[in-house]
């Protein structure tokens, strides 16, 4: 029977694993080029996000199908105080940036192979999954409510993933519904390289992706980026393994 690290080894364009009643998807993401940022003339483009700039990606990576959802959470770090009966296949949410680094580090453990969060290079690759537009379904807010749970749509409350229209490459919620955090923080986009770029890496911040079921239409565009707060509403988390 093909093992976790048999599948990886293989280059399987999709992993599938079950730890305790939980199970997971993630999607292979090839190398390739992209352009990362927003141009100026983006409508609700904010001062600090980044200006276009193409990067290359030269590594394939595997990346979860949808967010972590909350039975996925529990069954790695056990019951919360905030947990609510039938709740379990909405997208979890409330964690801080050091609970996301946390969960990754134990699931590591339960399935035997290193489990991070994506860099901000990858996880924008990965959502724009070959468009330049500010949303990956489109130009308008219209695009947007297809693919994505953001305030003008989601009722006041966390959905269940994968309810809306995935991306190009099969990744479902990467706008709204929970923002997810990155490995790094970019503070220096000119003096990065330009292949597989990574910003500052700290143990107490990254930078928060794609907005929430809270935020408005420009907060939820693929080059949208704020540094991560100790609790920030809507926070959730997104896996990457690498080969």
């Amino acid at each position: 029977m093909a093992t976790l690290r048999d599948e990886i080894k293989s280059g399987a364009p999709e992993l599938s694993f079950r730890v305790g009643a939980a199970d997971w998807r993630l999607v292979k993401i090839s190398a390739g080029s992209f352009t990362m940022g927003t141009p100026a003339s983006e409508p609700g483009r904010e001062s600090w996000e980044l200006a276009p700039r193409r990067f290359r990606i030269t590594k394939p990576f595997y990346m979860g199908k949808y967010e972590t959802t909350n039975a996925q959470y529990r069954a790695i770090m056990g019951p919360q105080p905030h947990s609510t009966p039938g709740d379990e296949a909405l997208s979890f949410g409330q964690a801080r940036y050091r609970d996301a680094l946390e969960f990754c580090s134990r699931l590591s453990e339960h399935i035997e192979v290193p489990v991070t969060l994506p860099t901000e290079a990858q996880w924008e690759y990965a959502c724009r999954a070959g468009t330049e537009t500010p949303y990956y379904s489109g130009s308008t807010e219209a695009d947007l409510q297809r693919a994505a749970w953001y305030a003008g749509n989601a009722a006041g409350t966390v959905h269940p993933s994968c309810e809306k229209e995935p991306n190009r490459w099969g990744l479902c919620d990467m706008l709204g519904n929970v923002a997810e955090p990155c490995l790094d923080y970019i503070l220096a986009p000119d003096k990065l390289s330009e292949t597989d770029p990574v910003g500052r890496v700290s143990p107490e911040y990254g930078c928060a992706r794609g907005g929430s079921w809270i935020d408005t239409a420009p907060h939820c565009r693929a080059g949208y980026r704020i540094r991560t707060q100790d609790r920030l509403a809507g926070l959730g988390i997104r896996i990457v393994i690498h080969p």
